[in-house]
């Protein structure tokens, strides 16, 4: 980014990645890298914060933390239903954007 003669560039970008996304931590940090090249983001590191998985059991209220993500429907400890339904850690979120500078460009 630039703004009068000064530059800022990303030194570490953090996103935080439920644990149902069903995105692999790996391929993000190869994609970052690509994207990331010849831009002021480049060389800069990416974080990645695992976000727990919550469920909501409708038949009897009950939130709770699933024993396996990987499943498509999880047991209510409460009631044991499987109608749960899975209210938090399915996204990817920005998290946070750490810059250095100003930094005083040549000419600027």
């Amino acid at each position: 980014m630039r703004r009068s003669g000064f530059v800022l560039g990303a030194l570490r970008v953090t996103l935080q990645v439920g644990l149902a996304a069903g995105a692999d931590p790996e391929v993000l940090h190869m994609g970052f890298a690509v994207l990331t090249r010849d831009t002021l983001a480049d060389g800069a590191t990416l974080e990645i914060e695992l976000a727990a998985m919550r469920a909501y059991c409708p038949t009897c209220a009950c939130e709770f933390e699933p024993a396996q993500v990987e499943t498509v429907c999880n047991e209510c400890p409460r009631c044991h239903c499987f109608t749960s339904v899975v209210i938090q850690g399915k996204g990817i979120a920005f998290g946070r954007l750490e810059v250095t500078g100003p930094v005083p460009q040549a000419g600027g």
